[in-house]
């Protein structure tokens, strides 16, 4: 299990971890999402508001990481991470834009990433091979649509746990 360091990305990645009975996270810093500077934290309404036309230019503010040193540092994080895996699998948390960009790089159609969505990539020899997209929350709820609650060991097998608030 691994994550970018990100509060976000480290959070869901220890609950997935735990309820996996995996070792805590490790950090890969190089997989944090793109540095958007002024963009950063605002949704597409706020920015429209305080950058108006940006977006509909695809300008960017002064400081945006360019596309070339984003991947550079995502391809670095990958290679890292694949050395210290050595045979192994690893689940790593990450980012919309940083998924986006690996996609990008190897050749797959462009398509939204959903909350808790990803693509399983495969490093052999230094090449990157895409895997295909995973939707492990998707999964669940289609396959038990209609029903009451799954099983909790079935969201547990699909990687996905959920916590049910306590009631007074």
């Amino acid at each position: 299990m691994a994550a970018s360091t990100l509060r976000r990305s480290r959070a869901s990645a220890e609950i997935i971890a735990e309820a996996m009975g995996c070792d805590a996270p490790i950090p890969v810093p190089e997989l944090i999402e793109r540095d958007v500077r002024e963009f950063s934290g605002l949704t597409r309404e706020q920015i429209e508001a305080r950058f108006p036309g940006f977006l509909e230019d695809g300008r960017r503010p002064p400081g945006w990481e360019p596309d070339d040193v984003f991947l550079a540092r995502i391809l670095a994080g990958l290679n890292r991470l694949a050395e210290l895996a050595g045979n192994r699998s690893a689940v790593v948390v990450t980012h919309g834009g940083v998924i986006y960009a690996l996609e990008a790089h190897l050749g797959c159609p462009a398509s939204r990433v959903a909350n808790m969505s990803g693509r399983w990539v495969m490093v052999s020899s230094g090449q990157l091979i895409a895997g295909e997209r995973v939707h492990p929350l998707e999964n669940a709820s289609r396959r038990w649509q209609g029903q009451a609650d799954p099983p909790r060991s079935e969201l547990r097998r699909q990687g996905v746990d959920i916590q049910t608030p306590a009631t007074s």
